[in-house]
């Protein structure tokens, strides 16, 4: 569940255009937080962290709770990198309706 809720909103985030207000809002205050807001792959890292915190809290900071907090934090990048994947090959028609759309628009300029 978390590796589709961390996907779905990394990719909500960085791709559509119902966040672009957000993209343009950030992306002027550094670099590298331009690559992390348009990158799905990039936001999904933080996204799914930010779950596995609140969902996995330790009951004490153990060696093996932090190994297995690094396994499953990688084991859901893993299935979120398969779902990005899924997605993008969804969305593939759309960006290019929207690309198509956006051209059309300068070219009537």
């Amino acid at each position: 569940m978390i590796a589709l809720a961390s996907a779905s909103i990394s990719f909500t985030i960085s791709t559509t255009s119902i966040f672009l207000w957000l993209r343009e809002l950030v992306s002027p205050l550094h670099h590298k937080i331009e690559e992390l807001i348009h990158c799905p792959w990039c936001l999904s890292h933080y996204v799914s962290l930010f779950f596995l915190a609140i969902f996995m809290t330790p009951r004490s900071f153990t060696f093996e709770y932090c190994s297995y907090f690094i396994l499953a934090w990688f084991s859901v990048q893993g299935v979120v990198g398969l779902l990005h994947y899924v997605y993008l090959r969804a969305y593939e028609p759309v960006a290019i309706s929207e690309a198509r759309r956006h051209i059309n628009k300068q070219n009537k300029k």
